[in-house]
């Protein structure tokens, strides 16, 4: 059984970064690239003064933009979301990612 690599890039959720982000996803989805994934942190303690995005929306804007490369998280604090909140999120990014999500691979 032949076996291959999947590639994913990882994204930053920093408000600054999202214009190269955008131009970053509509890239690697042309390159052939399996995946983008961007950590869902939403508060950092670095002490920077710029702010993060939500990952969950900016994912599902990202799917919208892209054809064929699946989305995702690298890591959801749960305990800082009502599972049925965070379940209706997962959700509308399948849908909008037409089941592109990696919320299930």
């Amino acid at each position: 059984m032949a076996k291959f690599v999947k590639y994913i890039l990882e994204l930053s959720n920093w408000y600054r970064d999202w214009e190269l982000v955008k131009e970053a996803a509509i890239e690697a989805d042309k390159l052939g690239f399996w995946g983008i994934a961007m950590a869902d942190h939403y508060l950092r303690a670095e002490g920077r003064d710029d702010a993060t995005l939500d990952s969950w929306f900016a994912l599902a804007h990202l799917a919208s933009r892209t054809k064929a490369i699946h989305v995702g998280t690298l890591v959801t604090p749960i305990p800082f979301r009502s599972p049925t909140i965070l379940a209706k999120m997962v959700a509308t990014l399948d849908i909008i990612s037409n089941g592109m999500d990696c919320s299930n691979r």
